[in-house]
């Protein structure tokens, strides 16, 4: 009986691992990290639009710092993205 659970175990580990291979992936697991939500990028772009800081921004929004930096410059190649650097700014 135990040779035979073994055997059926095997087989659906092999069957698991060929569909993974088949879909793209070694083992199963999706490839590199995950994508960060463009709503909560667009939200802490806007943070930083009205004169946050990089860190409030990124905190507030769940973004990390990195992703975020990364594409303000984007952006700022594009030229789409204008930071505010004044209080008197904002308030035109």
């Amino acid at each position: 009986i135990a040779q035979n659970e073994r055997e059926t175990i095997n087989e659906r580990i092999r069957s698991g691992i060929d569909h993974a291979q088949k879909y793209g992936t070694k083992t199963g697991r999706s490839i590199g990290r995950p994508k960060a939500s463009s709503a909560k990028v667009q939200h802490a772009l806007d943070l930083l639009a009205s004169g946050k800081s990089y860190r409030h921004a990124s905190s507030i929004a769940g973004v990390s710092l990195a992703t975020l930096v990364r594409r303000v410059q984007a952006m700022q190649q594009k030229n789409q993205f204008t930071r505010q650097t004044s209080i008197f700014e904002a308030l035109k």
